[in-house]
């Protein structure tokens, strides 16, 4: 059951916001809503808890912001994160070569620091000594790439592994093939084999065994001199074959150890970010049903105005409360007709910026003319006790609630809802208000007739583009999971912010989750101006085609975004035929 212009439940991905007061002090509402000063720098250290900046209500019969408290956080802070299991390996590679690097670097300087008192034969040490040379600088270069992961390139690593595995051999032939020195590079195989590159590991471990294998064969054909300094001419032929093939074994063990070690490790963190996800995805829906549940013991029952008349319309059973306004169902005194009325509740009704905000939202509503825009029936004159609309009842559900329930919708079913929300938009586009609330609690899923019509909802928020100032003018208002760049930073805004909200609402619906969420406003709008959203197939499996395009409608700059609402979904409806027949 829903009206047409309900006051909405808490925000399907609920972030704490801040409420109307000048020591900004906490107060759970229903919306998840907010005009606020925004930081646009990072949140301080720790937890943002002292709700800081001016803030005040919305839009008329809207809430503030969601009530403070516990929500899924992905911790977008300022701190960078891990945004796919395929990162966290990659991040693990590179502090493993930075910490074989600096363990490296000292074995070549320890070595030839030692190699005059160690004896031995000279051709062997001259050997040894351009070897070692030559694997610190190896090294050397490992250090530089992993100090700085922005300039780690697999393939300059690659390199200089496989030159510093080349110049280890001098080692080997110095000391003896078949002496401990063939431990040490034992060790940094295994370490090697743990990296992404399987070439590489293959590579690295085929330059150790078969190395040290040919050392050990000229030596015992004769063909070159054992001038190891642990040399093992002493041995039998046999023994020396024999020992060769048991270090031979230890390495291929190594070389496989390490590389199942990834394979578990790989699957093991893949399960990890799945979980994780879901987690997640579960904590908001807990959150969300948790907050429906404290609406509903206010709702569905007598209210105040019950049985009361405004205009033409007798007042019913109430729909849905808010902060600053309640919605009633209702029926037309003279045709019996049905109908919604929103008011203001008496305490905001005393508030003339609230009872501007309301009138102004009548206005705005009553002049858009689409299907997929609550039709205006009646607005409160002058001589109304209280200001009020009447808006068409709408039977249904919104998207917010629907996503509750599902979680997330089929790729077909988004285009549908993007495609009749663009043409509710483009109305508005043509009136010259920009929305700035879209988000799925402000999308209706109504029934018309037998067929299913997607409504925009509540334009409360809204702003007349025509006209330079607002009645939130020097303030960031909308919520913050689906609120553009430009808005979180109290910028200007246009009709290319409602394809970004247009994008979130999209993006929310194709995963499951909004782009941003998390514990702490400062959170979520640093997020929101500051860090790129994750690609939507990064989450579920969907065509990349339709990242391009959700992620467009996402960018930064709204200059990079599509012109208007129908361009996005037209890129959407054309991404998603391009990747027909792929699961979703």
């Amino acid at each position: 059951m829903g009206a047409g212009e309900p006051i909405d439940p808490p925000d399907p991905d609920a972030s704490p916001t801040v409420a109307e007061s000048p020591a900004a002090r906490r107060e759970p509402v229903d919306d998840g809503q907010l005009v606020h000063e925004a930081p646009t720098s990072p949140p301080a250290s720790g937890p943002d808890r002292s709700g800081a900046g001016a803030a005040g209500h919305a839009g008329a019969g809207k809430g503030a912001g969601a009530g403070a408290g516990s929500g899924p956080s992905p911790g977008l802070t300022a701190r960078s994160t891990v945004s796919s299991s395929a990162e966290a390996l990659d991040r693990d590679e590179i502090a493993r070569t930075r910490q074989v690097a600096l363990v490296g670097g000292t074995l070549p300087i320890a070595v030839a620091a030692a190699s005059p008192w160690l004896g031995g034969d000279a051709v062997a040490r001259a050997v040894l000594l351009a070897g070692m040379g030559v694997l610190l600088l190896a090294n050397l270069v490992l250090l530089w790439l992993a100090r700085d992961p922005a300039r780690y390139r697999r393939q300059h690593a690659s390199i200089a592994w496989i030159l510093g595995a080349l110049s280890y051999q001098a080692a080997v032939y110095y000391f003896g093939p078949l002496s401990g020195a063939i431990a040490a590079g034992i060790i940094g195989l295994y370490f090697i084999s743990l990296g992404l590159s399987r070439a590489v590991a293959i590579a690295i471990y085929l330059i150790l065994a078969v190395g040290n294998l040919v050392l050990v064969v000229l030596g015992v054909s004769g063909l070159v001199a054992d001038r190891g300094l642990l040399s093992a001419e002493g041995l039998t032929p046999a023994v020396r074959l024999l020992c060769a093939g048991l270090l031979q074994g230890v390495m291929l063990a190594a070389f496989l150890l390490a590389r199942a070690s990834r394979a578990t490790t790989q699957r093991v963190v893949d399960e990890l970010a799945v979980a994780v996800r879901a987690i997640g995805q579960r904590e908001a829906i807990l959150l969300e049903v948790r907050q429906d549940l404290e609406r509903a013991v206010r709702i569905g029952g007598p209210g105040r105005f019950t049985d009361q008349q405004l205009g033409s319309f007798k007042l019913g059973h109430l729909l849905g409360r808010g902060a600053m306004g309640e919605v009633y169902e209702a029926q037309h005194v003279a045709t019996a007709a049905p109908a919604a009325v929103k008011l203001l509740q008496l305490a905001a009704a005393s508030d003339r910026g609230a009872v501007l905000r309301f009138e102004r939202e009548a206005r705005i509503v009553a002049a858009l003319r689409s299907p997929h825009v609550v039709t205006v029936l009646e607005v409160a004159d002058a001589s109304a006790p209280l200001p009020y609309i009447a808006m068409e009842r709408l039977h249904g559900i919104d998207l917010g609630t629907l996503l509750r329930k599902r979680g997330r919708l089929p790729v077909a079913e988004v285009v549908t809802i993007v495609g009749q929300l663009a043409e509710g938009l483009a109305a508005a586009e043509a009136a010259g208000v920009v929305h700035r609330d879209l988000k799925p609690q402000n999308v209706f899923r109504a029934e018309v007739d037998g067929s299913v019509v997607w409504k925009l909802l509540d334009f409360g928020v809204s702003r007349m583009v025509d006209h330079g100032a607002t009645l939130t003018h020097g303030h960031v208002v909308g919520t913050p999971q689906y609120m553009a760049p430009e808005q979180a930073e109290g910028g200007v805004v246009d009709h290319r912010t409602d394809v970004y909200g247009l994008a979130a609402v999209a993006f929310r619906c194709l995963t499951g989750r909004p782009p941003f969420y998390g514990q702490e406003l400062a959170q979520v709008l640093y997020a929101v101006v500051h860090q790129a959203a994750p690609a939507p197939s990064s989450l579920v499996d969907l065509p990349a085609a339709i990242d391009v395009v959700v992620l467009a409608g996402l960018a930064k700059d709204p200059s990079g975004r599509p012109a208007n609402a129908r361009a996005f979904a037209t890129a959407l409806r054309a991404a998603a035929g391009a990747g027909a027949g792929r699961p979703t």
